[in-house]
């Protein structure tokens, strides 16, 4: 899929449902969230007996789970035609994979308004220190931010984010 389209589904789900939040909006498409101590595991997604689910790691700082939420949310909305499969982390987050760049793209959409890191970029702050004001990694604002160059934004020091920056 393309970071347009992406783009598009995520900015319609955030006017359909007038939030950001992936925990409403998982609510809001019916997926059941529920919360385990998964061991290295930050999360997963999975369809059983048509029911959806997001699994989170409960260990997780609040921030990382409303990003494993967001992520696993991309791949609800994204991905339809991997419902027999389960999402886990041996494939999660790896940049390379098409599905998971894509529901990178998503969460970072999702949760990383074009306004506010504009604001915070057109002050001179770094990808680093972005990330840290809004408790996200800074791969997931360098992604951001090369989403937001592929639109025309034009910011000068965009670095491609690491393929493993959720592990």
């Amino acid at each position: 899929m393309t970071a347009e389209r992406i783009f598009a589904l995520t900015q319609e789900m955030i006017r359909r449902h007038s939030t950001t939040d992936p925990t409403e909006l998982a609510q809001a498409r019916g997926i059941d969230i529920e919360f385990a101590d998964l061991g290295a595991l930050k999360g997963l997604y999975t369809v059983f007996a048509r029911c959806r689910y997001i699994v989170v790691n409960e260990q997780l700082s609040e921030q990382m789970q409303r990003l494993v939420i967001a992520h696993e949310l991309g791949h609800d909305l994204l991905h339809a035609a991997f419902t027999n499969h389960t999402f886990r982390e041996f494939s999660l987050y790896d940049m390379t994979a098409g599905p998971e760049r894509e529901a990178n793209l998503f969460a970072a959409n999702l949760l990383l308004p074009d306004d506010v890191v504009c604001v915070y970029a057109s002050e001179g702050r770094t990808a680093a220190q972005i990330a840290q004001m809004l408790g996200v990694p800074e791969a997931l604002v360098q992604l951001k931010l090369c989403d937001m160059n592929r639109r025309g934004f034009g910011f000068s020091t965009v670095q491609p984010p690491r393929g493993d920056f959720l592990r």
